[in-house]
Parts: C-alpha cells; structure tokens; sequence
C-alpha cells in the first residue's frame, strides 16, 4: 500500500514523448470545444480550477473514461485507447502534474492512481479558489462582506 500511496502523491504516471503525442491529437480534436491553449470555448476548460473542480481526487480511469467516451463523442470522434492515454498524459502535463519514465500504456493500472491535492499541487487549489470567489460574485478588488 505505502507503494501505491507513494505513486498517487508523485504523479510521474506518463512520458514527455506521450504527452507530446497528445498534444497533437488534442489541437485536432479537443481545440474546437476547449480551446488552443486549454483556454475553454463551449466545452470547460480543462486546466487549473475548472480541472480541479471536476477532476480532484479522482481515479486516472474516471478522467480516461470522459475522455475515451463522451469527449470523443461531442468531438465526433472516436479515441483508440492509446490515443486517449495520449490525451490524458498530456492534460496530466498541463495541469502540472510530472512527467515519468514509463508511458501510460494500460488502462487497468488507472484504477489504482488517484489525482489528490497533493499531485495537483498548490497553484490548482489558489486557482480554484480565486475562481470560486469570482463565480460567487467577487471582483478583482474582493468580493463584498456580509450584509
């Protein structure tokens, strides 16, 4: 256990190659709903908060899923399970997640791994939180004390 607690905590769960590889199925397929630069459009974003409010303290197969399924569905497309590996790898990258030694390359082993605060790291959880004050009505100056 103390193993798999380790891996969860350090990420590492891809290579840079991979990632790179995913970067290119993503500008064909993902770009046009969520953005060049994972900006969003008509899809999240997913990246930062949006990222983290949909995503924290998931299981790696839980987000492999969404991409494999109903991302590739509103794309219009279909992801063979390494494309959609790839995919993932690289919003692991973007989201500041390490890059490992070893690719991912079976979805078995995604059961086991879960994106936990720790992995997403301090600048997800400050993002999420300066989003959540802006979706409840604050401004750049602060959102308004109590009436």
């Amino acid at each position: 256990m103390s193993n798999e607690q380790g891996k969860t905590k350090q990420g590492r769960w891809y290579t840079e190659e991979q990632a790179a590889t995913g970067a290119k199925t993503y500008a064909q397929a993902c770009a046009p709903c969520h953005g060049a630069n994972l900006e969003s459009g008509a899809g999240p974003t997913p990246k930062g908060a949006s990222w983290q409010q949909l995503y924290g303290g998931a299981k790696l197969l839980t987000v492999w899923g969404e991409i494999k399924g109903p991302m590739a569905q509103y794309a219009g497309t279909t992801f063979a399970n390494q494309q959609s590996l790839n995919l993932l790898a690289y919003l692991l990258q973007q989201n500041g997640l390490p890059a490992g030694k070893k690719p991912l390359a079976d979805t078995r082993t995604l059961r086991h791994d879960s994106m936990t605060a720790e992995v997403l790291g301090r600048e997800s959880r400050s993002s999420a939180n300066s989003s959540l004050r802006s979706a409840a009505g604050g401004s750049a100056g602060g959102a308004p004390r109590g009436q």
